[in-house]
């Protein structure tokens, strides 16, 4: 994608896309485990956490802040895609949980 920077460090990812920053934060509770993902965002509005099948399985709005935590514990291990609405914008993000 044009734009997009990413990084990693200390059980951390974040994306930047373009000039507005869109980031998702996962914090591990402990050593190899992602409990929650802390989603930061201007004018966030939405966001939802679907699993490998494409299955929705968290689907929260939200209005009036620039974040939002989301718990994982409850969620099935593998490939979790996290799409992240703004005004403006979606973004999609990728993440694997053990």
């Amino acid at each position: 994608m044009a734009g997009m920077r990413s990084w990693t460090g200390a059980g951390m990812l974040a994306v930047a896309l373009g000039v507005a920053l869109s980031a998702v934060l996962a914090m591990p509770a402990a050593a190899g485990s992602l409990e929650e993902v802390l989603v930061t965002a201007s004018d966030l509005r939405q966001v939802q956490v679907l699993d490998a099948t494409g299955r929705l399985v968290v689907d929260r709005h939200v209005q009036g802040t620039d974040r939002t935590l989301i718990g994982l514990e409850d969620l099935p291990s593998g490939l979790l895609v996290v799409r992240v609405r703004t005004e403006a914008e979606w973004s999609v993000h990728r993440l694997v949980k053990d």
